[in-house]
């Protein structure tokens, strides 16, 4: 009670928290420790923030230590310190109380325009109006003091004075800064070419280009789009909003409207090609145009492919025209620029024809013409653009007539860009050819770039016909396991049950038969291994057979461990029926498997029975191989001594096997040498105690199969 305050110190944390320290002069006939402690107090914020009002909130499981003066820890260093940072706390709570005010005032201004000035008003409240009112609530415990109060009060009404004057100056200059700023713009806008003609255009597509907007509707908004362009579409094609206006209006304009558009552009497609935003409007012609328009374009384009497949926006151009819209002799038109200026010129006046067909007329031309197409690939190769289906048909002529010198010179310039070109047919071809003709070093530098691709060559419709390739032509087979197969077994699963996928596992197993590959994509295998015979050594049986016995094991393994759901599904049941007949290891487990999968009840919905491709299976495994149509029997690959084992799981339900698609499995057992003739006595004699119902099921036409055992029975 005795003590005198001196001053107080206020700290505001981020947080809004107020801590107070206490300075006090303590009468020298009173005894106090060198510190005591003192409960260390936070502000609550009060809900009205113009209220003054304050609640005191004491948090009594903070201590914090109060120094004095005279106490060993107090000096003059200390006061002057603890002098400085009151006064520094002080400038800022009235800085920031003019803040407040100041926000008023630009609110009563109404400066709506200027976002800017008001965002960084009230972002500025928001981070002080805590600090604010702890400082106002200081204010309130101390206020026994008279000279503290009175000064701060002084200060904070000169402080909003003046910014009162700077926030309102402010204000108005940014808001004469942005009206000036749009006027400025506008005024831009206006100095560009055809400006009223885009802002009408553009107000009426944006009506036309929705897509609810009723039909007769849109054939109006149509025709005032067609009349407010007309006669300027070349001008404003080129520009990156108008040309939008443009291709929707081809897209919705009638015959008459388009071939306008047509012709306003007519002899200037090929900028229009060149062009960023332009090039997208000769693909919309080349899709909504008539004959006339579209043979209009290819003139135009023709005269200048070469120069437009090396362009980096018209090579897409005339790639796209090349693929979907032209025919075989206007493809065969394009492609004579690259086999020199000679047929460049003169192609009108003989006429479009293949490279084929030339050199059938003119053998001795090819060493010209394949010079030239090596040429004219270079550039291209160069410029990375290597996926169009117009290289592709190009480097494929190329492969086909080269000779083995010229097919080595050219393939150094894409070796590792081969995965880029297999997923057309012919680029694919050439992609065989190629590998054909490289020596080992390349074919090691081919594998290395394919790698990462392996298994999306293997399920692509051209694709897998070149892994293919690799495995029938490549000597080194530790190459061929560790960089394909390898590959290949991670994802076997999902090769087994790909259309196209499967199809090198079976390539594996059985060769190029003709029961999984048509004679038409065996054609170019045929050309590479005639290739073979020059540029590899390891016979062909050898190496199938090193191939086979490596990738064996794990498709044993596989097979087995999916068996049940390999067979409920048509693709990969062929797989395991070649697995079964063709690798190198024994399948009784498999087959063990085959046969207890095949028992129970036919008359259950998910029973093996139903699937005609499983019954197929059972079949040819009962058989111990294929039906050859030509030999008019069966190839017998293994004794594998099915028949026995299933005749065991299936003879308690066999009449239901002979009444659907497991009819042929049925004739089969009957029909197999491999199969005991005791159980075939007794297939028989039950079969025939329920004849009367066979002969009734084998009047459907589609019980062929059924009318088969009906007759062998009668026999």
């Amino acid at each position: 009670q005795e003590a005198k305050c001196i001053f107080v110190v206020a700290s505001v944390t981020r947080q809004g928290n107020l801590f107070l320290s206490l300075h006090v002069d303590i009468p020298s006939n009173i005894n106090m420790p060198s510190a005591i402690p003192n409960k260390r107090k936070f502000l609550s914020k009060p809900s009205d923030p113009h209220s003054s009002e304050k609640k005191i909130k004491v948090n009594t499981s903070k201590v914090s230590k109060v120094t004095f003066p005279g106490s060993t820890k107090s000096d003059k260093k200390y006061e002057l310190k603890m002098k400085k940072l009151h006064k520094r706390q002080i400038e800022q709570t009235d800085e920031k109380l003019n803040v407040e005010e100041g926000l008023e005032e630009a609110n009563d201004l109404n400066l709506d325009d200027d976002e800017d000035v008001l965002d960084q008003l009230e972002e500025s409240i928001s981070n002080t109006n805590d600090f604010t009112r702890a400082i106002e609530s200081g204010k309130n415990i101390n206020e026994g003091e008279e000279g503290h109060g009175s000064a701060e009060k002084d200060t904070a009404a000169v402080s909003m004075r003046a910014t009162d004057q700077t926030i309102e100056e402010k204000a108005e200059a940014s808001r004469r800064a942005h009206a000036a700023q749009k006027q400025l713009a506008k005024e831009r806008r206006a100095l560009k070419s055809n400006a009223e003609i885009i802002a009408k255009a553009k107000y009426l597509w944006e009506q036309v280009r929705r897509r609810t907007i009723p039909g007769n509707k849109r054939q109006k908004l149509i025709e005032q789009l067609n009349e407010t362009v007309k006669g300027q579409v070349q001008s404003i094609v080129c520009k990156h909003d108008a040309s939008r206006i443009i291709q929707t209006l081809v897209k919705y304009s009638n015959k008459s409207q388009r071939n306008s558009i047509a012709g306003e552009l007519k002899t200037n497609y090929v900028d229009l090609s060149k062009s960023l935003y332009g090039k997208f409007l000769v693909v919309k012609l080349l899709h909504h145009g008539t004959v006339e328009t579209k043979q209009m374009i290819l003139g135009e384009l023709e005269k200048n492919i070469l120069k437009l497949i090396r362009h980096k926006e018209a090579s897409y151009i005339l790639e796209e025209a090349f693929r979907d819209y032209t025919n075989s002799k206007q493809k065969n038109s394009i492609l004579q620029d690259f086999y020199g200026p000679e047929f460049a010129v003169f192609k009108k006046i003989d006429g479009p024809r293949s490279l084929d067909d030339i050199l059938k007329v003119n053998p001795e031309k090819r060493e010209h013409i394949i010079r030239n197409i090596r040429e004219n690939l270079a550039p291209i190769f160069d410029k990375g653009v290597i996926g169009f289906t117009l290289v592709h048909r190009l480097l494929f002529d190329y492969m086909t007539h080269a000779n083995r010198a010229e097919a080595e010179a050219s393939s150094s310039l894409i070796l590792e860009q081969i995965p880029e070109i297999v997923h057309t047919k012919q680029g694919c071809d050439a992609a065989m050819l190629l590998f054909a003709y490289a020596s080992p070093k390349n074919r090691k530098i081919i594998i290395k770039a394919c790698k990462p691709y392996i298994v999306r060559m293997a399920e692509d419709e051209f694709g897998h016909m070149f892994l293919i390739t690799i495995l029938d032509i490549l000597d080194d087979t530790v190459l061929s396991s560790k960089s394909i197969i390898s590959e290949l077994e991670t994802k076997l699963e999902e090769l087994c049950m790909s259309k196209y996928g499967r199809k090198v596992i079976l390539y594996l197993l059985v060769g190029p038969s003709p029961r999984y590959f048509f004679k038409q994509n065996l054609s170019t295998l045929e050309k590479c291994h005639e290739i073979r015979k020059d540029t590899s050594k390891k016979d062909a049986c050898v190496r199938k057979k090193e191939l086979l016995s490596k990738i064996s094991p794990s498709l044993l393994e596989f097979v087995k461990n999916n068996l049940k759901f390999l067979v409920r599904n048509s693709l990969a049941c062929q797989v395991v029926m070649e697995v079964v007949l063709n690798a190198e290891a024994n399948p009784s487990s498999i087959l063990n498997s085959l046969a207890e999968l095949a028992s129970g009840d036919p008359a259950e919905s998910q029973h093996v029975v139903h699937l005609s491709y499983a019954c197929r299976l059972y079949k040819t495994l009962v058989q111990g191989g294929h039906f050859n149509s030509e030999g008019k029997g069966f190839e017998t690959m293994k004794d594998l001594g099915f028949g026995n084992k299933l005749m065991d799981s299936i003879l308690a339900h066999i009449e239901a096997w002979a009444e659907g698609d497991g009819a042929f499995t049925v004739l089969a057992l009957l029909e197999s040498s491999n199969v005991d003739s005791m159980k075939k006595n007794e297939i028989v004699s039950i079969l025939n105690t329920h004849l009367d119902r066979l002969k009734n099921v084998a009047k459907q036409p589609e019980k062929k199969g059924t009318k088969l055992v009906v007759e062998l029975l009668k026999k």
